[in-house]
């Protein structure tokens, strides 16, 4: 059995519905209906036809206004020309309002969240735009990131004023971006120097003994060594037997342990006080650096709040700026948790 089609006007009345829990009268809509609703009265209960004529134009003006009204609200987006800057550095954002539907919009007032760590000139106030039918409208701004992290550029809210200020949407939501910030270097000399020897990958090898063809010392014989190893000079002059000891055909690896978990003092970005955190973060940057640079293989690992270990790791082969092989952890605050994965809906982050 074949079911009915709707009909044009049921489907048009379910346009209507959509629209209307969409745009929400405003309190002009209001003020125009109750200024219609007194004239008629007055005129109805007095006998006079003149309050008629002055109801007419409020009431032709609302209901025109309200013919010609929008069915879609506004579309936000957030976009940034980097993804990534060290910290003091600037980057341009844009925020992009469109109207996808056939109406224009009166004006369209478009406000964003900030981060702290992100400096925006007026960012904390809202912008107001008109917006033709089927095109869109950019807002160019420029922000300045003062301490590392991953600061949040939105999300961004606007909402579209349409039939003449009679009528106001829902909000139209755009995600946030977020921008990876990371730490200014300190400056870092080793005073221990590591071996200039030819490793698997950079100029540094292994310290730790094993198999392998770099010599690193004679030692006795004991038990599980193999007798290709016996080194017989030395054990001819001293009467023992000794081996020769080699060190592992291994990259060195330098891993720098953060602790996050727990922040003391009070940040003020690149321009201002240093944090605990602030200075860990920093030195370990500087840390990984200084390595890298000269060929080992550098990386962090970071205990997060549920237990378990996040960790990276970067080698010498990468040609990407050595600081970015350091993870860079959330500064930690009551909603923030230090590893995503681990974060579960339920948790505050």
């Amino acid at each position: 059995m074949a079911r009915a089609r709707p009909t044009d006007e049921a489907a048009r009345g379910r346009h209507l519905a959509d629209a209307l829990r969409r745009w929400t009268p405003t309190q002009a809509l209001g003020r125009a209906v109750l200024l219609v609703g007194l004239l008629l009265a007055g005129a109805m209960l007095l006998g006079q036809v003149d309050l008629v004529v002055l109801a007419a134009p409020f009431a032709l003006g609302a209901a025109l206004g309200i013919w010609r009204r929008p069915a879609r609200v506004p579309t936000v987006r957030v976009a940034t020309d980097v993804e990534f800057l060290g910290e003091g550095g600037q980057l341009s954002a844009v925020l992009t309002v469109g109207n996808l539907d056939e109406v224009p919009y009166d004006l369209v007032v478009l406000r964003t969240a900030i981060s702290p760590w992100l400096v925006v000139p007026h960012g904390d106030r809202p912008y107001v735009t008109s917006v033709p039918p089927g095109t869109g409208a950019d807002l160019p701004l420029r922000a300045h990131a003062v301490r590392w992290g991953r600061p949040a550029l939105g999300p961004a809210v606007a909402h579209a004023v349409a039939a003449d200020g009679l009528l106001i949407s829902d909000p139209g939501t755009g995600r946030a971006r977020r921008i990876k910030v990371y730490p200014v270097n300190d400056v870092f000399e080793a005073d221990d120097s590591m071996p200039r020897a030819a490793g698997l990958v950079g100029a540094h090898h292994s310290r730790r003994p094993g198999e392998g063809g770099e010599l690193a010392g004679v030692r006795m014989f004991g038990p599980g060594d193999r007798l290709r190893r016996i080194d017989w000079r030395v054990s001819l002059r001293t009467r023992q037997l000794y081996v020769a000891s080699t060190l592992s055909d291994r990259d060195a690896e330098v891993v720098l342990v953060l602790d996050v978990l727990h922040e003391a003092g009070r940040s003020g970005g690149i321009h201002g006080t240093r944090s605990v955190l602030d200075t860990t973060v920093r030195a370990a940057a500087g840390i990984a650096e200084h390595y890298l640079h000269r060929g080992a293989a550098a990386g962090s690992t970071t205990p997060c709040w549920s237990g378990c270990w996040t960790s990276t790791r970067r080698s010498a082969g990468s040609n990407r700026r050595p600081t970015r092989s350091v993870r860079t952890p959330c500064p930690p605050t009551p909603w923030s948790w230090c590893c995503p994965r681990c974060w579960t809906p339920g948790r505050p982050r």
